[in-house]
C-alpha cells in the first residue's frame, strides 16, 4: 500500500487536500552523484529510471511433430482455442518435421494448465524450452 506523501516544510503539496499520492520508491540505491550532494539537495534530486526490454518467454507446449504438414496443420487448428498455436518446420537428423506448438507461454504454471487442457487432443504433448 502506498503511504500519503507529505510536502517538505515550507512547500505546499501539489495534490488537492485529502488526496493520497502514491510515491515511487527507487528499487536501486541513489546514484553516487546524488549521494555526494548535500542532504537538502539530495531530497530535490530526481531519480534516474532505467528501462530494459522484457525478454519473451521461451516456454512452449509442443503437441506433436509430424512428417506431413497437413497432419500438423489439422492438429494446430484443433488447438487454437487453447492459445497461440503454430506450425514450425524443423530439420531433425536430416528429416523435415513440422512441430505443432502453443506459445510462447509466460510460466510453467500456464504451460501445465495448457497441457492439462489439451491432454485429450494431444496426449503426447510436452513442455519444451526453445
Amino acid at each position: 500500500q502506498a503511504a500519503p506523501v507529505t510536502a517538505p516544510p515550507g512547500q505546499t503539496p501539489s495534490a488537492p487536500s485529502g488526496t493520497l499520492v502514491q510515491s515511487a520508491r527507487p528499487l536501486t540505491p541513489p546514484s553516487r552523484e546524488v549521494a555526494a550532494l548535500p542532504v537538502q539537495e539530495q531530497a530535490r534530486a530526481r531519480p534516474v529510471v532505467t528501462q530494459s526490454a522484457v525478454r519473451p518467454s521461451n516456454l512452449f507446449v509442443q503437441a506433436g511433430a509430424f512428417g506431413n504438414y497437413d497432419n500438423a496443420y489439422r492438429l494446430s487448428a484443433r488447438l487454437t482455442r487453447y492459445g497461440n498455436s503454430q506450425v514450425t518446420p524443423v530439420s531433425v537428423n536430416g528429416q523435415q518435421l513440422f512441430r505443432v506448438r502453443i506459445g510462447p507461454v509466460a510460466s510453467v504454471k500456464e504451460a501445465d494448465s495448457i497441457l492439462e487442457w489439451i491432454s485429450d487432443v494431444a496426449p503426447q504433448a510436452r513442455i519444451v524450452a526453445d
